[in-house]
């Protein structure tokens, strides 16, 4: 037999798949079911069906040490042939409710699929509610996160994982999420209490903006947090040089710039050089006492950020903003000196640059 080391074609791993997903119908098996477990055992995870455990039918034989293959070529054309299997072979359902209408763990991986062919110069984006990923199969919540890690999608962090309840649940949830993510994955955190954190779940969420190139973090309410998880927030901002875009969107920033140490905060995260985009619409910075406004202002003057988007301020405030009323900064660096004066409530738009579809999408 070949070494693990051989490299083979696209045509060559779907040819092996589906002669395996013939002989395991011949066996009465599924064939979604036959995908299921054949993903399953690429991710060395337990599966049910014995075929693959016991059978030395030569199509079986095949995909296994396919699924063992260590070149970049071969395993970029296994997974493109696995998912494309799951695309021909299971219905996709709809992305925004996929995980409510599944009958076959094979079916998540179609609607990935789905995804990627049909819009592939967008990213793919997935709302990840924790109450229902909770409620998955164990099998289900593995092949979930073997598409968070295969497709590389724009990842809605969805629910409350603090207390309550589901919250024990939801952080155990979270903390898979956070581990099968790619590095430079685009992260959004939608209501889940951010502000009421405590150590064990403040440390999943550092994590995960470790690995994040875009981060929004909109709403949350970052005055409850203490100055220790302020500066671990922003230590770990600067330790991550991929994080160019973050959102700090109506996050009560006024409020913390009125403490001492997290206003120093601040001023480190609008000072770090490897941001390209920093948004801060909606804090109330300009009813900010005159000698913070100014402070604040000039460390944004400085900033080497290109974008940092603040909304206008009135003339009619107090304080620093009767100087200019204009808070809203462009980068002296780029060549369009262009002002950035945002007056209205856009929704956020952010870029990707996740890859496309096998060698190019896939992060394997």
């Amino acid at each position: 037999m070949p070494g693990p080391f051989n490299k083979f074609s696209f045509e060559e791993c779907k040819h092996a798949i589906e002669a395996f997903l013939n002989y395991s119908q011949s066996k009465e098996i599924d064939k979604l079911a036959s995908l299921s477990d054949l993903i399953m055992y690429y991710m060395k995870q337990p599966h049910p069906n014995t075929l693959l455990g016991e059978s030395t039918e030569e199509s079986v034989i095949a995909v296994k040490y396919l699924s063992s293959c260590k070149t970049q070529q071969t395993r970029s054309n296994f997974l493109y042939a696995l998912t494309e299997a799951c695309y021909r072979h299971a219905p996709h359902e709809p992305i925004e409710t996929m995980l409510f209408h599944i009958s076959y763990p094979a079916q998540i991986v179609a609607t990935f699929h789905y995804e990627a062919i049909t819009k592939p110069d967008d990213p793919i984006r997935f709302t990840a509610d924790l109450d229902t990923i909770a409620q998955l199969s164990t099998e289900q919540q593995a092949i979930l996160l073997f598409c968070i890690r295969v497709f590389a999608p724009e990842v809605t962090i969805f629910g409350n994982f603090v207390y309550g309840p589901s919250g024990a649940a939801n952080l155990a949830e979270l903390n898979k999420i956070v581990h099968a993510l790619p590095v430079s994955s685009s992260l959004t955190y939608e209501k889940n209490e951010l502000g009421q954190m405590g150590s064990e779940e403040m440390a999943v969420f550092l994590n995960s903006v470790n690995k994040s190139s875009q981060l929004i973090l909109d709403h949350a309410n970052l005055d409850q947090w203490s100055e220790q998880y302020w500066s671990a927030f922003v230590a770990k901002i600067e330790h991550n040089q991929s994080l160019t875009s973050l959102s700090l969107n109506k996050t009560s920033l006024k409020s913390c710039c009125l403490n001492p140490q997290k206003f120093q905060c601040i001023l480190k995260l609008i000072a770090l050089p490897h941001l390209k985009e920093l948004y801060l619409h909606n804090n109330l910075l300009g009813k900010l006492p005159v000698h913070l406004f100014e402070q604040l202002r000039e460390a944004i003057q400085k900033s080497p950020i290109a974008h940092i988007g603040l909304r206008h301020i009135p003339q009619e405030n107090k304080g620093a903003a009767s100087i200019s009323g204009m808070f809203a900064h462009s980068s002296p660096h780029k060549e369009d000196d262009t002002i950035y004066d945002y007056q209205l409530d856009d929704p956020l738009q952010l870029t990707s640059e996740h890859t496309a579809i096998a060698e190019t999408r896939y992060r394997i």
